[in-house]
């Protein structure tokens, strides 16, 4: 008995050090999660431990998968033998993407074509609208909060397929524009989804539908989201701007507190706490007047404080504008007109000094 004892002990010991060159630092806790692994998956364990290797945190990945695959351990065992080098790459990344996957697990069949290239804008414009079922006219078919949870499983679905591609990289100095680039454009695709979320709530509750309709409202992404640089964590900038359609009976005034409305319930169905957890925080304050000013104005109201009151940083801060989601048309518009302000405003009285400030 004891020789049984001492021999067990001394393969446990070598256990834990085969762990520990694979780069298992919490080795007790993280070599029974890989027992139960292979419990719940069928999988050998000197298998998992190789395939572990890749993830840059191998004890939160196997405690990951472990949590994974209590919840559902058919999707576990398809993602880890059809996509293994991706689960275990993201699930050692991110924690975010841990708990997702607990949520989700049936998203985890999503990774199997995972990482192989970066998705474009178009698809994922198209993927997220069709998460909240748009119509031609741009409302979501549900009015209520499934429609921004369908949104944030989605753009998570998204993000996790560039996360992918970013982790398979040789050099991630490398695929870094493309990588923030390709963030940019899902905050833009979200955002649009988002506004399409809004127009029906709006157009449920509070306006008639043709109004709705015939208001326009752009969404204009700013810092970092404006010039394609995004990171995976970063705040959203934008700044809002209103109109009405042409040939619409409606009013300029009530235009703008439509589009007030629907940028404040674009913005919720981002950040706002629901069952599905926020994706990221949208920042307007860099629009006229800061937290003070408007949250929407039109475009002849914007090119008047311009012309009259913004101060030089404002100017420098329009050099990343860029029409992001919403109506493209009317952005563009706005870009068009304050573009020859940012360079028109180096002649004012002191710019220097206001920049260095």
């Amino acid at each position: 008995s004891r020789c049984s004892e001492a021999m067990a002990s001394i393969e446990r010991r070598a256990a834990l050090t085969g762990l520990a060159r694979a780069g298992f630092s919490d080795l007790s806790r993280s070599s029974d999660a890989l027992d139960e692994l292979g419990s719940l998956t069928g999988i050998e364990r000197a298998d998992l431990v190789v395939a572990a290797q890749r993830a840059a945190d191998p004890d939160g990945a196997v405690q990951a998968c472990v949590r994974i695959g209590r919840r559902d351990p058919d999707a576990l065992r398809h993602a880890l033998t059809e996509a293994s080098d991706v689960v275990w790459s993201l699930l050692g990344a991110s924690s975010g993407y841990a708990d997702f996957f607990l949520r989700h697990p049936d998203e985890l069949a999503h990774l199997v074509s995972a990482g192989r290239m970066l998705p474009s804008a178009r698809a994922m414009r198209e993927a997220l609208l069709e998460a909240v079922d748009a119509d031609a006219d741009g409302f979501a078919a549900a009015s209520d909060e499934s429609a921004w949870v369908a949104l944030r499983v989605r753009y998570r679905r998204i993000v996790a397929l560039i996360a992918a591609y970013d982790l398979a990289a040789d050099d991630a100095t490398e695929v870094l524009p493309e990588v923030a680039a390709a963030l940019a454009d899902a905050a833009g695709a979200a955002l649009d989804a988002s506004l399409c979320a809004a127009r029906a709530r709006a157009a449920t509750a509070m306006f008639p539908r043709e109004e709705v309709a015939a208001t326009r409202l752009s969404v204009i992404g700013m810092g970092k989201t404006g010039a394609r640089e995004l990171n995976y964590v970063s705040d959203v900038d934008v700044i809002f701007v209103a109109g009405v359609a042409e040939g619409a009976d409606v009013t300029e005034g009530r235009a703008v507190d439509i589009a007030t409305r629907l940028a404040t319930l674009t913005m919720r169905g981002i950040s706002d706490v629901e069952v599905e957890p926020p994706l990221w925080e949208v920042d307007p304050n860099l629009r006229p007047e800061g937290k003070q000013g408007a949250l929407v104005r039109t475009l002849d109201s914007h090119l008047s404080y311009y012309g009259r009151w913004a101060k030089s940083w404002e100017f420098q801060a329009l050099l990343k504008a860029r029409p992001l989601a919403g109506d493209l048309e009317l952005g563009e518009q706005y870009c068009a007109a304050v573009q020859p302000l940012v360079w028109t405003s180096s002649a004012r009285e002191n710019f220097v000094d206001s920049v260095q400030r």
